[in-house]
């Protein structure tokens, strides 16, 4: 400033190649006076920048992966094609498998108007082995006898071979016998279906009338995505049952278009109406694969993943069972 007099100098931005261009315009100010221009514009160049490109960015490869379930049974049978005829066992028998609940007479449920339950002590006490004895009710023969604890399975057949007897007697009791739980009494010949509970007996299977497939799941994933995938984390959700399958992929590594396969065993009630829901998730390096969506018939798809459903009819009902 100069005696109370000063300027203000403006300058230039050209915001293309950063730089700061100072222009010929100043404007006078102090304290007693408004602001004047003082000079005019002075035309000057501003040198042009390079020629540049701003990279636009691209997105990245998609990972996506098609995941398709399937389920078979015996011979290679689709799970939801395979089917248990009737629950009536046939007349006579030769052997019936029970399974051991702990289950109390209140929890008796049969078709049978003349069977006998009688709890004892306290009756079968839970999470516990027991002795579980089954009888001819008129010889007093044993024909299974055997510790057992709740899940348990019994199998209970005629004297060499032969037919069972038209009744049986089954005890449970303690190991050592020293306690009496649970007396029973039924018929193996009138009225005797799978599925029927008789007190902590449940009927599993009668002759060749088997309730308990076995059944065997293969997940096959497919790179349906645009860039190869390393899977780190397979993991499979049945119901409430949730299993890490990683370790069984094999291989992990998949160029687009490559399949890798993972099979699992499991058992499957076909005695009992039921909806088994199975999701499989997959993820490569940490990050989910979008599921591309095939729809089949074992096949429902949700929330970006796949579910086999296995719904079965049969039932056991007793407004529907005849004599």
């Amino acid at each position: 400033s100069n005696g109370g007099l000063g300027y203000i100098e403006y300058h230039a931005l050209d915001r293309n190649a950063g730089d700061v261009y100072k222009i010929g315009l100043k404007v006078p100010f102090n304290n007693r006076a408004s602001c004047k221009l003082q000079s005019d514009f002075k035309s000057f160049d501003i040198p042009q920048p390079d020629t540049f490109q701003i990279p636009i960015p691209q997105a990245p490869p998609t990972l996506r992966c098609n995941v398709q379930i399937t389920c078979e049974a015996e011979d290679e049978i689709e799970c939801n094609a395979f089917s248990v005829p009737t629950l009536a066992c046939a007349s006579p028998l030769s052997k019936v498998r029970f399974q051991y609940t702990s289950g109390d007479c209140s929890d008796s449920n049969n078709a049978q108007s003349d069977d006998v339950c009688e709890d004892t002590n306290g009756g079968p006490p839970a999470d516990t082995e027991v002795l579980v004895q089954c009888l001819d009710s008129e010889s007093n023969a044993i024909l299974a006898s055997d510790l057992f604890s709740p899940g348990g399975t019994i199998d209970v057949a005629g004297e060499g071979g032969g037919l069972l007897p038209g009744k049986l007697e089954c005890r449970v009791s303690s190991k050592d016998e020293s306690s009496l739980y649970q007396t029973l009494f039924f018929s193996t010949t009138e009225r005797f279906f799978a599925k029927s509970v008789y007190g902590s007996l449940e009927v599993e299977s009668c002759d060749d009338l088997e309730c308990i497939i076995d059944v065997a799941y293969s997940y096959t994933a497919t790179n349906a995505g645009e860039a190869p995938i390393n899977i780190t984390s397979m993991t499979r959700v049945r119901d409430e049952d949730t299993l890490d399958l990683t370790d069984q992929v094999d291989p992990k590594e998949l160029d687009v278009g490559e399949q890798t396969v993972v099979t699992e065993p499991d058992q499957v009630d076909y005695c009992v109406t039921s909806s088994i829901t199975t999701e499989v998730m997959i993820s490569s390096n940490g990050e989910e694969c979008l599921v591309n969506p095939v729809r089949r018939r074992l096949l429902r798809f949700a929330d970006t993943r796949y579910e086999n459903v296995i719904v079965k009819t049969a039932k056991y009902d007793l407004a529907v069972i005849e004599e």
